[in-house]
């Protein structure tokens, strides 16, 4: 498991709102948000790996921002984050990706580095 981090000029509660949101998914997740569409009430990414089921399990008290996917609807990976207000008013956003038994070290690496992208855009777009 790799934990990657972003220092984010905004304060905790913009930042939740805006990262839980999934209408705002495609705006920063370019990498891996290739479109999002509403299928019979249920938000669908097309992604690298093909068209998924996505939504995001988040809670304003801990900071968990989890993005769920799955291939079938049942069965589900999660992208595990934590957002934490720092005491100056900005906000930390933690990533953790973990490396399954099956994927091989060159895709991780390339999740990592598209990881990484996502969280300069986030950067990008709260230091307007």
């Amino acid at each position: 498991m790799k934990t990657l981090t972003v220092t984010i000029p905004a304060s905790r509660n913009i930042v939740f709102n805006y990262l839980s949101d999934i209408n705002n998914f495609p705006e920063w997740a370019t990498e891996f948000c290739l479109e999002l569409k509403q299928v019979d009430g249920k938000y669908k990414v097309l992604s690298p790996m093909g068209e998924l089921f996505i939504d995001i399990e988040a809670d304003r008290k801990t900071g968990v921002i989890d993005y769920c996917t799955s291939a079938n609807g049942r069965s589900r990976d999660r992208l595990a984050t934590r957002l934490l207000e720092l005491p100056n008013g900005d906000s930390q956003y933690a990533v953790h990706l973990i490396q399954g038994e099956e994927m091989p070290d060159k895709l991780y690496e390339r999740q990592l580095d598209s990881l990484q992208h996502e969280l300069d855009q986030i950067y990008a777009l709260f230091s307007k």
